[in-house]
């Protein structure tokens, strides 16, 4: 018999039919052990710790240009993302190409029309809403 434990809650015993299912945005901990017919108990498995996610992270928000406005120069934009960063990303097209976002900010020089877009995506691929200019 297999018994797993999740988050140090009490023993429970596999089934290979319904699986385990974890539900709701948490970080989780599972161990497993094994029990023979005599009753001895394997040691306890490595810990595995599971994160589910499924909040989409904060919307960056696109500082230095202003929509609609005629430049006859270089320009410089940031994105300018609120609580924690992970990936942010920008696009000149509109989003259908993307780069990622290092630097502290962007210069557009070449002259032609840009529609600038920047997102966000989390760890586990949830991504922000979209930020357009």
């Amino acid at each position: 018999m297999i018994e797993y434990t999740i988050d140090g809650s009490s023993w429970l015993e596999y089934n290979s039919e319904d699986g385990v299912t974890l539900t709701g945005e948490n970080i989780y901990t599972v161990i497993a052990r094994q029990i023979d017919l005599a009753g001895n108990e394997s040691e306890e498995s490595n810990t595995i710790t599971i994160t589910i996610d499924t909040t989409a992270p904060d919307s960056p928000v696109i500082s230095g240009i202003a929509d609609g406005v005629y430049y006859n120069n270089a320009v410089h934009f940031s994105v300018i993302v609120p609580g924690v960063q992970e990936n942010v990303q920008y696009s000149l097209d509109g989003g259908s190409t993307w780069e990622s976002y290092t630097e502290y900010e962007v210069e557009l020089a070449d002259e032609g029309e840009y529609e600038i877009v920047a997102r966000q995506v989390d760890f586990a691929g949830n991504e922000s809403w979209s930020t357009t200019y």
